[in-house]
């Protein structure tokens, strides 16, 4: 590949007589470099030997830019230590383990050529970690992640208004990221999604089925857990005796 392009006798001619092969990208020099005195043989290679680089520096950069097209391709996800928490039980609730082990696809994943785009995940799916809860006693906490199973490298403009990957919700409901976890959310507008989430309304037939699976995140509900086997979420006359028996 050429390293220097110009309008008359170029530097690659000296580049190659010296017998190393330099590979990389291409630089197109701006159209005030095409002077006449630096259309003349001599007078590049004179612009080379002047040069602050060397041929050696060039084929370090060559290999350098292979080594990362090859070990730094936006395609595996990198695996990270999440922080776990959950609005439902409020920040005095302490977790144990305090992190899920998840994979993630970002600019630290992967390298992506152009400054417009960036290494997002191309595939998810929801997993469910258990983990030890103390509030006012321990128990144990089932909660649903995004875990992103393959990158690729999207336009930044697409991306950041690209709804949470692999983050599914029973029907209403929002679904929303929150570091790494997986949220249902309910917005304030939605007059559906607000009778569920007080527990006025009953979740359908496939919503619970939904969640059941684990292929749906758990909805969040104003005054307690969502009631998997009720199909619906804590009513506001339940929210008092729900408090009492955890205690």
């Amino acid at each position: 590949m050429a390293w220097l392009q110009s309008s008359g006798p170029s530097c690659i001619t000296d580049v190659e007589a010296s017998g190393v092969e330099v590979e990389g990208p291409t630089i197109v020099q701006d159209g005030s470099w095409e002077e006449e005195e630096m259309t003349m043989a001599e007078d590049t290679k004179d612009y080379v030997n002047a040069a602050p680089w060397t041929l050696q520096m060039i084929k370090l950069a060559s290999e350098n830019a292979r080594w990362v097209k090859s070990s730094g391709k936006c395609e595996v996800p990198l695996r990270l230590c999440v922080t776990v928490n959950s609005e439902d039980l409020g920040p005095s609730a302490k977790y144990w383990p305090r992190c899920a082990l998840l994979h993630r696809c970002s600019d630290v994943t992967g390298c992506c050529n152009s400054p417009e785009m960036t290494c997002a995940a191309a595939e998810s799916e929801n997993v469910q970690l258990y983990f030890y809860v103390f509030v006012s006693r321990a128990g144990v906490q089932m909660m649903t992640f995004a875990n992103n199973t393959r990158c690729s490298c999207q336009p930044r403009s697409i991306t950041t208004n690209l709804p949470a990957s692999g983050c599914k919700c029973p029907r209403h409901y929002t679904a929303e990221l929150r570091n790494g976890q997986c949220m249902c959310e309910c917005g304030k507008g939605k007059s559906k999604c607000r009778r569920l989430y007080k527990g006025r309304r009953y979740f359908s037939s496939s919503d619970i089925s939904c969640v059941s699976r684990g292929e749906c995140s758990t909805p969040t509900c104003e005054f307690g857990p969502f009631l998997l086997k009720l199909k619906r979420c804590t009513k506001r006359r339940e929210r008092e005796s729900y408090t009492i028996a955890r205690k």
